[in-house]
């Protein structure tokens, strides 16, 4: 059975598109976090809030973890950007196009932020929101008046104003501390729900690695995943498949 987020924005109407985009690490029962030592095992207290712009919900799933969706609580004709975070690290970025089918008028791009374990959160700072990823040392910083992500504490995110299949998904990282794997962009589905799509690693200085996604994702029967590795063991790993990476 598998066990998912609540996706609708209820105070702006999403509800009246089925969305049926693939969350980061939406687990069947097959997956337990117990058995990962990385996770934070802090309780993870739901909520659904508004910060300036922002509306966010944040989603105890019990054994698999806590998941934080975000982003702008008004649209217009159904478009908009969304935020997906889990506590393997992942960082969705969801992007509705407008009222035509999933397919077609939706796409996703999805990273993941190593190390990870952290319980994903978001908390007003003076005239920005911060929001906690995945990655204990990751934080996003958004404008609180216009909604749009300005930066991070490990190096450069930018965000296009437009919700365009042409831009990706919308935002870009650069030189980010650590390491970070992008998945790609697809139309109307997560890139890293298929375990042999490929991804790219990059670390601070710009080195790149290539990976395809089973290599660092365990995969249920559904393609519903979780992380392969704890922290160590991944790091065990990318130092012998990646020898040119700089890691954490």
């Amino acid at each position: 059975m598998l066990l998912s987020l609540l996706l609708s924005f209820l105070s702006v109407g999403v509800q009246a598109k089925e969305i049926k985009e693939r969350k980061v690490a939406t687990l069947s029962s097959e997956f337990n976090l117990d058995q990962w030592d990385f996770v934070t095992r802090d309780a993870c207290s739901e909520y659904l809030i508004n910060i300036g712009p922002f509306e966010a919900q944040r989603t105890d799933m019990g054994a698999i973890g806590c998941f934080l969706r975000t982003g702008k609580s008004k649209t217009t004709n159904l478009k908009y950007r969304l935020f997906y975070m889990s506590q393997i690290g992942g960082f969705m970025v969801f992007n509705s196009y407008g009222m035509g089918p999933d397919s077609t008028d939706t796409g996703a791009r999805t990273f993941f932020f190593f190390p990870m374990g952290a319980l994903p959160d978001i908390q007003p700072q003076g005239n920005k929101i911060v929001i906690q990823t995945g990655n204990p040392n990751l934080q996003i910083y958004v404008d609180m008046k216009t909604g749009m992500i300005t930066g991070s504490s490990l190096g450069k995110v930018t965000e296009a104003q437009q919700v365009s299949k042409k831009n990706r998904g919308g935002v870009e990282f650069k030189g980010i501390k650590g390491v970070y794997m992008d998945t790609g962009f697809a139309i109307g589905k997560d890139p890293a729900s298929d375990p042999t799509g490929k991804a790219t690693l990059h670390d601070a200085l710009g080195k790149t690695c290539q990976v395809v996604n089973k290599e660092i994702l365990l995969y249920d029967g559904n393609n519903d995943y979780q992380s392969r590795f704890t922290n160590d063991d991944l790091r065990a790993f990318l130092k012998s498949k990646c020898p040119n990476l700089s890691l954490w």
